[in-house]
């Protein structure tokens, strides 16, 4: 079953190539996820790992870790207020897919520019029905998070910062083509109100985004050697209802 497949490519191989191997489209995934969370303490840590793409042999594995590689790192604490029932909560998280720079000298002379966590010249990653699946940030972006609240229950107001590198793995594929671009990052600030009334549930969520180099879109003036990229700011805005019955 492909599901047990060996982690050895080179097992794979027939007559001494893959040809055989690679006519069946398919591609090989690997995680590993830890969390420790102390009770006493009201407070958790979490991270996974994951690989797509197995390796050659074990000696590749060992000296390119990196290759199609993404990882999460996360941690929240909760610290009692004087209050009955009211805790601070600090949570921050780290997400990382974006491809390392080993596929550049890994596949340039095949000619295979995506080959990564997100992406797969043969079977297009994660997909349903052509649309990309995973994180909510996007295809080969990264993040880093961080959020302050006050809760109580499942009421809470807090403030969440975010750092979206978008699409870079898009980016450094096409980056001959727009050289005198930098990436495009989004800065954003929002407010996290949760509340309860009744049997009815409201979250809600509005953030104040800056996003520099958007969509990549550089000035007029903008040279290799004086890079100056579109700015914009933006308004978003979620509101999420649940109404229980009982």
């Amino acid at each position: 079953m492909p599901v047990f497949e060996t982690f050895q490519k080179e097992k794979l191989f027939t007559s001494g190539n893959s040809v055989i191997y690679d006519q069946l489209a398919q591609d090989q995934q690997v995680s590993v996820f830890f969390r420790f969370k102390s009770v006493k303490g009201k407070f958790e840590v979490y991270s996974e790992f994951g690989r797509r793409d197995h390796n050659f042999n074990w000696r590749e594995f060992i000296l390119n870790p990196e290759h199609a590689r993404a990882y999460l790192m996360g941690f929240q604490k909760l610290m009692q207020l004087p209050q009955s029932g009211k805790f601070v909560q600090i949570r921050g998280e780290i997400i990382h897919q974006q491809e390392s720079v080993n596929r550049y000298i890994r596949y340039e002379q095949l000619g295979v520019i995506n080959t990564s966590w997100n992406t797969h010249y043969q079977v297009r990653g994660f997909s349903n029905f052509g649309e990309s699946m995973g994180a909510g940030i996007g295809v080969g972006a990264n993040a880093q998070i961080l959020e302050a609240s006050i809760v109580k229950g499942i009421s809470k107001v807090g403030l969440l910062l975010q750092r979206i590198e978008n699409h870079q793995d898009f980016y450094y594929q096409i980056q001959s083509e727009i050289s005198s671009q930098l990436p495009w990052i989004d800065f954003s600030a929002g407010i996290l109100w949760d509340f309860k009334w009744n049997g009815l549930v409201v979250s809600s969520s509005n953030h104040l985004v800056s996003s520099s180099n958007y969509q990549w879109k550089g000035l007029p003036s903008s040279t290799v050697d004086f890079k100056g990229g579109s700015q914009k700011f933006t308004f978003s805005s979620s509101l999420k209802l649940i109404y229980n019955f009982r």
